[in-house]
C-alpha cells in the first residue's frame, strides 16, 4: 500500500468513538464525532495554496484529502466541529515516506508539517514538530470498515496526553477487494 491508497481506503462517513488521558493528571476524557473524508484533486485551489504557503511545488503533492468532523465529549453540551486539508508529498508515487502538509480549522486556523511513514503492517505512523509539542500518530486498517488510531502527545513542561480511537465505517465508499 502507498499512500495514496491509503487514503482512498479512508474516504467515506466514520463513527469515531475516543477516549484521551492525561497521563500527568492521571484524567481520562471520553468522546464520539462523526467524520467525513473526501479526496480531493491536487489541483484543487486549497491544495494548490496549501503546498504554496509551504514553498512546496504542486507537482509534487500526490492526494489531497479533506477532513470534516462533528463530536461530542461526555458530560457536555457544546459540539466540536472542524476540517481539515491534508497534502501528501512524496518524491513519488510509491514511497512509503513523506511529508504531510495539513491547514486544520476549527475555532483558529493552524498550518503544519508532518513527516509520515507507511510500515510494512500499512498502519501510518505522522509525527508533527511544533515549538511547544511532539505528536505522535498511528492509524491501521483492521478490516475494511474498521480502522484504529492512537496518538501521543508531549509537551515541552513535560505534560504528556495519549489516546485511542475506534472509527467504523458509516457509508461511503469502500476500498475494492
Amino acid at each position: 500500500m502507498d499512500i495514496t491508497e491509503f487514503f482512498q481506503q479512508s474516504v467515506g462517513k466514520w463513527f469515531s468513538q475516543r477516549t484521551s488521558h492525561d497521563i500527568n493528571g492521571n484524567q481520562s476524557i471520553t468522546g464520539q464525532s462523526d467524520l467525513w473524508v473526501e479526496v480531493i484533486p491536487v489541483t484543487d485551489g486549497a491544495v494548490v495554496d496549501l503546498c504554496q504557503q509551504h514553498g512546496v511545488d504542486v507537482a509534487t503533492a500526490l492526494i489531497g484529502v479533506q477532513i470534516r468532523w462533528e463530536g461530542k465529549l461526555d458530560g457536555q453540551t457544546q459540539s466540536h466541529n472542524g476540517s481539515t486539508l491534508w497534502v501528501a508529498i512524496a518524491p513519488d508515487a510509491q514511497s512509503r515516506t513523506g511529508q504531510l502538509l495539513r491547514h486544520h480549522h476549527d475555532s483558529i486556523a493552524l498550518e503544519t508539517l508532518s513527516h509520515y511513514s507507511l510500515g510494512a503492517d500499512d498502519a501510518l505512523t505522522l509525527t508533527t514538530e511544533t515549538a511547544a509539542t511532539t505528536t505522535t500518530e498511528r492509524v491501521w486498517f483492521e478490516s475494511p470498515s474498521l480502522r484504529f488510531r492512537t496518538s501521543v502527545i508531549k509537551q515541552q513542561d513535560g505534560t504528556q496526553f495519549g489516546s485511542f480511537c475506534s472509527e467504523i465505517r458509516m457509508g461511503g465508499a469502500k476500498p475494492s477487494a
